[in-house]
């Protein structure tokens, strides 16, 4: 009988270490919106603090490359463009435009595998997977970001752009996410431009308000303007929240 529970305690503490870490995928409202921003600011201040082995990806990449240099810069070192990224095209256009304009159309099944292998990888350790544009943004033919995120059923983290007009934007890809079932960790307001006038603001301060009190949906924090460093609130919402919805 000692023998037994002796064996019962070995597969349950097998069963625990094989657990995957928390996982997270990063989307946003639309382009631009601080996707890569966060995705950095989140990776360095996990990995300064309880996390080290914390990891990043950007599995879709369309023009310029200074996103996979962010996430590299931020990372563990030694690690590669192939580490982080599954494909990489030169036209700054939707996944599904840029990869037609190389003759290398995204293959949706290839990408999921390619996603749960780094998962593997990565074990214990958080992984914070980055997006491509907006939620509905085309990844190829009409299966897009929404459909990746799916699949994965990694609990989302949705990235806002603290402006004039992102109160539609969110709110619409909020609705989207929930028809798909997918775990909403929270928004993140990200602010793109200096603080400005009282005027812009107020609309900021009235966004958090109406996004939360009105609509009751979950914010995660504040990126202010120029922020070098994530706030402990967000690190903390982040983790909490992650660990909650991926033992779901």
């Amino acid at each position: 009988r000692d023998h037994d529970r002796c064996g019962d305690e070995n597969q349950s503490l097998r069963a625990r270490m094989s657990e995957p870490g928390p996982r997270v995928f990063v989307t946003a409202t639309d382009t631009s919106a601080g996707k890569t921003r966060f995705t950095t600011l989140l990776l360095a201040a996990l990995r300064s603090g309880p996390h080290p082995r914390a990891r990043a990806l950007k599995p879709l990449c369309s023009g310029p490359e200074d996103d996979l240099h962010a996430i590299l810069a931020a990372g563990e070192e030694g690690l590669g463009r192939e580490d982080i990224n599954f494909a990489w095209f030169p036209m700054a256009a939707t996944p599904s435009v840029a990869a037609a304009a190389e003759g290398r159309p995204v293959d949706p099944g290839a990408l999921l595998d390619w996603c749960h292998e780094c998962s593997r990888l990565a074990g214990e350790a958080p992984l914070i997977c980055e997006g491509a544009g907006g939620w509905l943004v085309p990844v190829r033919g009409t299966w897009c970001v929404a459909d990746w995120a799916a699949s994965l059923q990694w609990p989302v983290v949705l990235v806002v752009a603290n402006r004039l007009g992102c109160l539609n934007h969110t709110l619409l890809t909020v609705r989207e996410i929930k028809r798909r079932e997918i775990p909403l960790m929270g928004l993140v307001l990200n602010e793109t431009t200096p603080a400005g006038d009282a005027e812009t603001r107020a609309v900021r301060r009235t966004n958090r308000e109406i996004l939360e009190g009105d609509f009751g949906i979950g914010v995660l924090g504040e990126i202010p303007f120029g922020c070098e460093a994530l706030p402990g609130e967000i690190v903390e919402a982040v983790l909490r929240a992650a660990v909650r919805t991926t033992a779901k």
